[in-house]
């Protein structure tokens, strides 16, 4: 793998593939943690892993990184094989890209999504990684960031993100919708903010089951959906109205048989 001279490369790779949900190795796990783990690279068995690379400019800071996701198979004879992922289907997941704010550190649109009382914000110390990332703000009981995707009936997808909450006691909701409005087939997920998770990004993941539900699809094999991250309280003094939501790093790709399976022994 190369990057152009004035480029910064630097990857991790989880073991995803090998996961199985009943017996055998049941979790989800970081096998190398960077460019410089390299004891953890030669010690990789032979199977298949999500290796995760991004590249950014070591000469001009306002560049937008880059963030994509390669599977990396590793051979008994002990060669590797990289494989490109064409199945992504968020755009800008990273939200790196867009038109910066002539002053300040917050803006109200990034490429490729859309909001409802949102923001996206590059305050250091708000991204999980890079420079931007969505922003629900405080004091505000129906906040959105979206983005809208198109999806095939009955097919089963995976959304992946990061997210913070800033108060405990706090939720926020994932979910697939039409328009930003309707729930499609119960696809919602529920992320709370806890002692031990207060002010710390979390892993959420949500199995998309699309359905084919007539009144979201019009008799059509596929329809534009939104994915969501939204906040909403009826309230004007809980922890959800209160807190902050931080959401970086969006991923959405189509689950195939062999994603399902989880079966693969070394």
């Amino acid at each position: 793998m190369t990057s152009d001279q004035d480029s910064i490369l630097d990857y991790s790779i989880d073991n995803e593939y090998s996961f199985k949900s009943k017996g055998g190795l049941t979790s989800v796990d970081l096998v190398c943690s960077g460019k410089n783990d390299k004891q953890s690279l030669k010690k990789l068995k032979p199977g298949k892993y999500n290796l995760y690379y991004t590249a950014r400019s070591s000469t001009d800071s306002t560049k937008p990184s880059t963030r994509r996701t390669v599977i990396l198979t590793v051979l008994p004879n002990g060669k590797q094989d990289l494989i490109e992922l064409d199945r992504e289907l968020i755009k800008n997941g990273s939200f790196e890209n867009g038109t910066n704010p002539s002053s300040g550190y917050e803006i109200n649109s990034r490429t490729s999504w859309q909001v409802t009382n949102a923001r996206f914000t590059k305050w250091p110390g708000c991204s999980y990684e890079g420079s931007w990332c969505g922003f629900l703000p405080e004091n505000n009981g129906n906040a959105n960031i979206y983005q809208t995707v198109n999806l095939k009936k009955n097919t089963k997808y995976k959304l992946k993100a990061k997210v913070q909450l800033t108060e405990v006691g706090q939720t926020m909701f994932v979910n697939l919708k039409k328009n930003a409005q309707y729930l499609v087939n119960n696809n919602e997920i529920t992320v709370k903010c806890t002692e031990e998770n207060k002010g710390q990004y979390q892993d959420i993941e949500l199995d998309i089951d699309t359905g084919d539900q007539e009144s979201i699809f019009n008799g059509k094999n596929s329809t534009d959906l939104t994915v969501c991250f939204m906040k909403w309280t009826e309230s004007t003094s809980d922890a959800t109205y209160k807190g902050k939501v931080f959401v970086d790093n969006v991923s959405l790709t189509e689950v195939t048989n062999e994603d399902e399976n989880y079966n693969l022994v070394w």
